[in-house]
């Protein structure tokens, strides 16, 4: 009888009750607080006329709001991945830090947004610039404020993929070696 109770009381696998909220974040800011606005059950991106549009479906209704991507920082999807919005294209955030690693499986070609491999994406912050992730742009944009930095990943980057992740350390390599090598 008391294995019984004791087995009901434990909590049950499955689907959860409330999925993950998705939603738009407006600012980078509103990232780090976890503050989406609105928030919902889903987000697409982008619309037919190149839009956020964030789903809310609650019981029988849906409701559908339309955003402007240039209004806002990013987004986060109901898997609770997060993505930024740049430059009219969605990158994966990664990882951030001072350092932000993004992922895309989107390359333009002729104008027109292709799946590919995935391929890899950094800025300085989360309001920087975003850049495809390579040695000649990581020099350009640290080799004046971190001069260690870029003479590291220059000594190790002929060993190792810039885009390498440290399972040990759950971090990205480049970001392990940016945080030793901040000066």
């Amino acid at each position: 009888m008391i294995l019984i109770a004791l087995l009901l009381a434990l909590p049950q696998a499955g689907p959860p009750d409330n999925p993950a909220p998705a939603g738009a974040y407006r600012t980078a800011a509103d990232y780090r607080r976890h503050h989406l606005t609105p928030d919902g059950t889903d987000v697409n991106f982008p619309n037919k006329r190149g839009q956020l549009v964030v789903v809310d479906k609650r019981g029988h209704q849906t409701r559908r709001t339309a955003l402007n991507p240039d209004s806002l920082w990013g987004f986060r999807d109901d898997k609770a991945r997060t993505y930024r919005l740049f430059a009219g294209r969605a990158f994966r955030l990664e990882q951030y830090d001072s350092l932000c690693v993004y992922s895309s499986q989107e390359v333009p070609i002729n104008g027109q947004l292709m799946n590919s491999a995935r391929h890899y994406f950094f800025s300085r912050g989360l309001q920087g610039l975003v850049f495809p992730l390579t040695l000649k742009n990581i020099v350009k944009a640290y080799e004046a404020g971190s001069p260690a930095f870029v003479v590291a990943v220059r000594r190790l980057a002929a060993d190792k993929a810039l885009s390498d992740y440290n399972a040990g350390s759950e971090t990205f390599w480049l970001i392990d070696l940016y945080r030793k090598n901040r000066f």
